[in-house]
């Protein structure tokens, strides 16, 4: 086994390694990037080329690391140091039970770009693409939409148009994989030491784009049932492959839970507009139901804000406020009290003659 301390880090160079990288791990340690994880071992990228290491759990595909021997023959290797990440996606855990405080699940890290996939031969939801956009600002990186199977829509440009200016301001990339269409499109924004995470549903065609990208069938693909036009599961595990000409994918398998963490940055970016509307009404409080002087009801009525989005945002709001309940006592006791008004309020109204 040659050591990878003994070789040329221009091995790492298509994983994504560059002076970013190099400020992030002690001097003299045995570089690595995770390309990915099974339960308590994982494949690394080395300088000296893929190997197998142990790891705590704590390492997710994506990460940049240091390595130490471990000792055993099978696995010579031993994550020692997580280094420290500028981006991180992560969602409640599906294991959560909703009662206590949600566990955050990290499903990969320091990806540059994160593409939500969506294919065009099923209804489209825009609620669930505004989700997966605000997950991805959460974890530190860059969305956009990839809208995929273009060929077996009627007018895909038209759903890209009606997505695009409801997302303000994320770009729409329209593909059909298969026969190359749009395919640069997502190229172009692929350059050496970036990582481009593609995230979505099963049978959204990730492994496809991903396969169209790298030029080669790196990926198994698959089709989707016809019954309830669910994909299946060809991509079982995260993993980075580089791509030919810079850059990495970070292909994952798909995702149909995406529960959102406490953090209201992303809501806030994706919903920018309602949240400068609501500025404008005339109580601070304002819930937008029926306040008067209310700047949100009253773009609703204009019909200068769409009921879709602003259903949506309603969503994802009670989401989060759910989510700061069960970790602020102070707000679980307001929200309680607010409650218990409204019952009286509601008691009072039914006891009039």
């Amino acid at each position: 086994m040659c050591s990878p301390e003994a070789a040329s880090f221009d091995a790492l160079v298509p994983f994504g390694w560059g002076d970013r990288v190099a400020a992030l791990l002690p001097p003299s340690v045995v570089p690595a990037r995770v390309v990915r994880v099974d339960r308590d071992r994982c494949l690394v990228a080395t300088a000296a080329g893929g190997s197998a290491a142990l790891t705590d759990g704590r390492a997710v595909v994506g990460d940049w690391v240091a390595l130490e021997p471990s000792g055993l023959t099978a696995v010579p290797w031993r994550i020692s140091v997580i280094a420290d990440r500028w981006s991180a996606l992560e969602r409640v855990d599906p294991r959560s039970d909703g009662r206590t405080v949600d566990t955050a699940q990290v499903l990969a890290a320091n990806m540059d770009l994160v593409a939500c996939i969506h294919p065009l031969d099923r209804g489209l939801s825009p609620a669930r693409v505004e989700r997966e956009v605000a997950l991805a600002w959460d974890a530190g990186a860059t969305p956009f939409v990839v809208l995929t199977k273009a060929d077996q829509h009627g007018d895909p440009m038209a759903a890209a148009a009606d997505l695009e200016a409801r997302l303000l301001g994320v770009d729409v990339v329209v593909t059909a994989a298969l026969v190359g269409d749009g395919v640069d499109e997502v190229r172009r924004r692929l350059r050496p030491h970036r990582t481009l995470m593609l995230f979505g549903a099963s049978g959204a065609g990730k492994s496809t784009l991903a396969n169209a990208l790298v030029g080669d069938d790196v990926l198994d693909t698959g089709g989707v049932r016809v019954s309830d036009a669910r994909g299946k599961h060809t991509t079982t595990a995260r993993h980075l492959v580089p791509v030919p000409g810079g850059g990495v994918l970070l292909d994952t398998p798909g995702v149909r839970s995406i529960g959102l963490l406490g953090g209201t940055d992303g809501v806030s970016t994706v919903f920018a507009d309602i949240e400068e509307l609501a500025t404008g009404c005339r109580f601070g409080d304002c819930g937008h139901r029926t306040e008067p002087g209310c700047a949100v009801l009253a773009a609703l009525d204009e019909e200068t804000l769409d009921r879709g989005r602003f259903r949506s945002w309603q969503k994802l709001q009670r989401e989060l406020a759910a989510d700061r309940r069960r970790v602020d006592p102070v707000a679980a006791a307001a929200h309680h009290a607010e409650l218990r008004r409204w019952g009286r309020a509601m008691k009072q109204r039914k006891d009039r003659p």
